[in-house]
């Protein structure tokens, strides 16, 4: 896997399946950099849940963009899963982004549940937010 650049949590993606231009240039500004876009599968998944019409179509073309990885859950990670899903009130895709962030420190999170994401991560960990 490239160096990652980027986690994109549920809200990035659904963004960007709406078109936002500003999360364009964020993967942008990565796959410039030749860095990898880090998209969790837990985060995929419940944008998909969300997504209707057009914005599914949006969906399926990122995971065919050569610098986005898309990343599994993997067995080692269930129980930091499970305690983590707890601290951030139930939601498992969020858990999901920070532990993918931790595993390639300090990898910056694009998301709008700053509020959640700073209950599993240390203080200063780099977070943009939407």
């Amino acid at each position: 896997m490239m160096t990652p650049g980027l986690v994109l949590d549920t809200a990035a993606i659904v963004e960007y399946s709406d078109g936002s231009e500003r999360v364009g240039r964020h993967i942008a500004e990565v796959a410039e950099a030749a860095l990898a876009v880090v998209v969790p599968a837990l985060c995929l998944a419940t944008a998909y849940h969300a997504a209707v019409g057009d914005r599914r179509r949006v969906l399926d073309v990122l995971p065919t963009l050569p610098h986005v990885v898309i990343r599994p859950v993997e067995a080692d990670m269930c129980a930091v899963l499970g305690g983590w899903t707890l601290l951030t009130e139930g939601h498992m895709d969020h858990a999901q982004a920070a532990i993918e962030a931790v595993w390639h420190p300090p990898t910056p999170i694009l998301t709008d549940r700053r509020d959640l994401i700073t209950k599993v991560l240390a203080e200063g960990w780099p977070i943009i937010d939407l």
